[in-house]
């Protein structure tokens, strides 16, 4: 079947393709990811986590963010710049002091190490631990891992982290303490660098508690003794340099209603399910999976479902830009657990070929352009990318823009990494013929979706015209 070499191959075209994209919009993207390439660079630079500096570096002015005086202080947690410092401290040997010259290759060289890197070390691990090329295929490319995957942020360092957690605890039939501590340090650092967190951290607890009476107070004891100090790490930076304890929590949040509902899980704006529909098999599992008993799939399947009710509480208010159906990210590789587990393996190829090529192009054309979308449209594949690519000639900007070369042509290796991509995967399918039939559906579909439709005509333009115009005052600049 080729399992092992397909499995391989998908690794060697993420590899390739994260080092090929270099999706860093300075004016034109949402500001979180020059957030975090100001904090880092400030805590090692200037030992503080005042982004002042960096805001003349970049000549943009952050939004979010506290200002004290002179002094600029993210609202983010500061997890992610304590483990990036390091690496950005060795770059700096070479790179030289924080820079408009070399913010580029500062950022290429964080965001590959922090967000790209951990994905692809877990691929590689559940290779060894034979996978196949559906589920690792579905983990590399039809997710919004994948575009979240080449941004500078926590969220995939935090997803792994999390799922190495639950690995740890659940895997094994006797839970023993020394492994509660570790996933409780692993989730620990995790809350140091994003506050959702919390969710993992509460489902696990109430995961320990059923777990058997024997050990249970040392089990709940050592998972919070590996928690609490980074909650408390946490607590005196938001003190300290915000000014409160509550200063990095939310507020205002909105009540769901059921068009919140249909936003946060099948919105073609922003739906999970809408960019993932793959992840339907996670559910179904529930129903249908011969290994629907125990504890570990109890706890698999509550944190999915309290991942699921959590964004309904976050959807984004219109205006601005983001990377679409990101917000349960930090909770995914739990999401495709039952498809690493093989809990989808009996399910019809012809589904499985079509959710898995609906996924793909889903995540994927974005990168073929502007890969944020405009959080005010309805249809952003239909009204925003497919213009900028066909109308505008708007293309990725590449790694091979640092010599000088750009135009359509650059499109041709990610085109040639998508098709290589199902490729990998029909070539292990159980019943390709039906495989086959899934991902031509998958083709008509979607593209008829994006290319022979005008669902939400000139709505668009105003976006087009401010990414265009912000990326070349950039260039000129």
């Amino acid at each position: 079947m080729n399992h092992g070499s397909s499995g391989l191959l998908l690794l060697s075209l993420y590899l390739l393709l994260a080092v090929y994209l270099m999706p860093l919009y300075p004016n034109a993207a949402p500001e979180q990811d020059l957030i975090n390439w100001a904090s880092t660079t400030s805590l090692v630079e200037r030992t503080t986590f005042d982004i002042s500096k960096a805001e003349k570096i970049t000549g943009r002015k952050f939004e979010s963010v506290k200002r004290d005086g002179k002094a600029v202080y993210p609202l983010s947690p500061p997890g992610l710049a304590i483990v990036s410092a390091p690496i950005y401290a060795l770059a700096r040997i070479f790179l030289g002091e924080a820079d408009a010259g070399n913010l580029q290759t500062g950022w290429f060289i964080l965001r590959f190490v922090i967000s790209s890197l951990p994905v692809l070390m877990l691929g590689f691990w559940l290779y060894s631990s034979e996978a196949d090329a559906f589920s690792l295929g579905a983990l590399l490319f039809a997710t919004p891992l994948l575009p979240v995957s080449l941004l500078y942020s926590s969220d995939v360092f935090v997803a792994v982290l999390v799922y190495l957690a639950f690995r740890v605890i659940f895997d094994f039939e006797r839970i023993f303490p020394g492994r509660c501590f570790t996933a409780g340090v692993f989730l620990g650092f995790c809350l140091l660098c994003d506050l959702r967190t919390a969710i993992p951290i509460t489902v696990f607890f109430l995961g320990l508690l059923f777990s058997g009476r024997r050990d249970l107070g040392r089990r709940l004891m050592f998972y919070l003794s590996g928690v609490l100090p980074f909650a408390a790490v946490l607590a005196f930076y938001s003190w300290s340099a915000l000014g409160s304890f509550t200063a990095l929590l939310p507020s205002g949040i909105p009540l769901p209603s059921f068009y919140s509902v249909y936003e946060a899980w099948f919105s073609p704006a922003r739906g999970i399910f809408a960019y993932a529909p793959l992840l339907v098999f996670s559910l179904f599992a529930v129903f249908t999976s011969k290994a629907n008993a125990g504890l570990r799939t109890g706890v698999k399947y509550l944190l999915i479902v309290s991942g699921l009710a959590f964004a309904v509480f976050q959807v984004p208010k219109s205006g601005g830009f983001a990377i679409a159906a990101s917000g349960l990210v930090f909770l995914m590789p739990v999401f495709l657990d039952p498809l690493f587990d093989g809990e989808a393996d009996e399910y019809s190829g012809l589904w499985r070929g079509f959710f898995f090529t609906a996924s793909l192009l889903m995540c994927a054309l974005p990168l073929l352009t502007f890969p944020f979308t405009p959080t005010g449209l309805s249809y952003p594949h239909n009204s925003f990318w497919e213009p900028m690519i066909v109308a505008h000639g708007f293309y990725p900007a590449t790694i091979l823009g640092w010599f000088g070369i750009g135009g359509p042509w650059v499109l041709a290796f990610p085109a040639a990494v998508l098709l290589l991509v199902l490729f990998a995967a029909f070539r292990t399918a159980r019943y390709p013929a039906y495989f086959a039939g899934g991902v031509l559906a998958g083709l008509l579909l979607i593209g008829n979706y994006v290319f022979f439709t005008d669902l939400e005509p000139k709505k668009a333009d105003p976006f087009i015209e401010e990414t265009i115009s912000s990326t070349l005052n950039r260039t000129r600049d």
